[in-house]
């Protein structure tokens, strides 16, 4: 069964392909809006346009603070409110701690844990 979610508004991280685009396409399957985000802008505003009016696009990097203030302003601006958030950004490095440089530590603890702040 199919949840009613018409008049809902979600905004789903990592929503430009993959599992989070899959969860953004549900949303609006079940009578929703939703803001779709991810890095890379042409991939964010391809996916909303393939789900449709009740979808904007607004590129976000999670590991910035102020991406994700006007992530938040725009869906509760252009759709009318925020009722779900799904923190569905994430990255993965699949090497020993050891080997990894820096800057991949800071991506990854920035995007999976900082992102979900």
């Amino acid at each position: 069964m199919t949840p009613d979610l018409r008049g809902k508004t979600a905004v789903v991280t990592g929503s430009s392909k993959g599992i989070g685009y899959a969860i953004a396409e549900a949303f609006v399957q079940a009578g929703g809006s939703v803001a779709v985000s991810a890095r890379n802008a042409a991939e964010v505003e391809e996916a909303a346009r393939r789900l449709g009016e009740r979808a904007i696009g607004v590129p976000c990097d999670v590991r910035r603070y102020a991406d994700v203030q006007r992530l938040i302003a725009r869906a509760a601006e252009e759709l009318g409110g925020l009722d779900v958030l799904v923190n569905n950004a994430g990255i993965g490095t699949f090497a020993p701690v050891d080997e990894m440089e820096p800057e991949e530590w800071d991506a990854l603890m920035g995007t999976n844990l900082s992102g979900v702040f």
